[in-house]
């Protein structure tokens, strides 16, 4: 058990960037299914299209879109996606930390989206290599931040990364997509947690909000975070749980719809940074989320403030 940290951690006044990113960049091919995968055979198919994506690099551009300064660190190789991936980053207005590594291909994903009901799945290729190396850490542009936002991909160098943020007065937000003791550590040096449904139950052995409440206690985050896909989100925030609806829209793709959560949390969080509501925040998180998944892609559909408002 961890010393629980109060609502709201501290956010700073001011820093070269608001949001900095650090962990995946993806490219991806978007494979939109008429029907079930054929066990044999060949089957026809709606769309095929390729995205960029990548939880780290989605979130990045969420929060540019809505008018926040973002930073993405990431490893990549020297191919083309490489190039594909930062162009696109680059396009949203996005600074770049990145590090490349010669002759490795950078992490991609096949992206199987269903054409009835926008859900997905995801077979991602990633190579060891594109992991950071001790003395690469980006832990000046880390320190020069507002909020830091990690995944769980590379646990060791987020870790390193979330205790530098901390000792810099840095807010850290963790996209825990999965359980594991190196998470747990890693869940224990962030102030937010947000996790799919299916992980939190994991973690509470069925129960959603028993998973959160595991993850609080043992922990000690601020907030604990679920998102539910069409039922929205629920949050522990201490002892107080507060259920959001999603917004309801015709949905396309949910690839992408957690990191538009993030980033529409986090922007709001900006926004009112001395008297953050949770209530607000999830709403504002769960909008901007229903938003992003109006279209194929993780990044295309991410929304304008201007979108957002009108939404609300």
């Amino acid at each position: 058990m961890v010393a629980p940290r109060h609502w709201p951690p501290p956010l700073r006044a001011s820093a070269s960037f608001d949001v900095v990113c650090v962990g995946e960049s993806s490219l991806d091919v978007m494979a939109v299914l008429r029907g079930p995968v054929p066990d044999d055979g060949k089957a026809a198919l709606a769309a095929l299209k390729v995205r960029p994506g990548g939880q780290a690099a989605t979130v990045a551009v969420g929060c540019a879109r809505l008018g926040r300064s973002a930073c993405f660190a990431g490893v990549l190789g020297t191919d083309a996606w490489a190039r594909q991936v930062t162009e696109a980053l680059e396009a949203e207005g996005v600074a770049l930390a990145v590090r490349h590594r010669e002759g490795v291909s950078t992490r991609a994903a096949v992206i199987l989206v269903d054409a009835q009901t926008g859900r997905r799945a995801v077979l991602e290729y990633r190579e060891p290599a594109l992991s950071w190396r001790p003395d690469e850490l980006p832990l000046d542009v880390v320190r020069d931040a507002r909020i830091l936002a990690l995944d769980a991909t590379d646990v060791a160098s987020a870790l390193v990364l979330a205790r530098a943020a901390r000792d810099a007065g840095v807010v850290t937000v963790l996209d825990a997509d999965r359980d594991g003791a190196d998470v747990a550590e890693l869940r224990a040096a962030v102030d937010i947690v947000v996790m799919p449904e299916a992980v939190a139950r994991e973690v509470g052995h069925g129960d959603v909000e028993a998973g959160l409440a595991r993850v609080r206690r043992d922990s000690g985050v601020a907030m604990a975070v679920a998102t539910l896909g069409p039922r929205g989100s629920v949050a522990l925030v201490g002892d107080h749980a507060i259920r959001t609806p999603a917004l309801d829209v015709p949905v396309v793709d949910t690839t992408g719809a957690g990191d538009a959560f993030r980033a529409g949390l986090m922007t709001a969080w900006l926004e009112t940074p001395d008297r953050p509501d949770p209530e607000r925040l999830l709403r504002m998180a769960n909008t901007v989320a229903g938003l992003n998944c109006r279209a194929l892609g993780a990044q295309t559909g991410l929304p304008a403030m201007a979108e957002v408002m009108a939404a609300q």
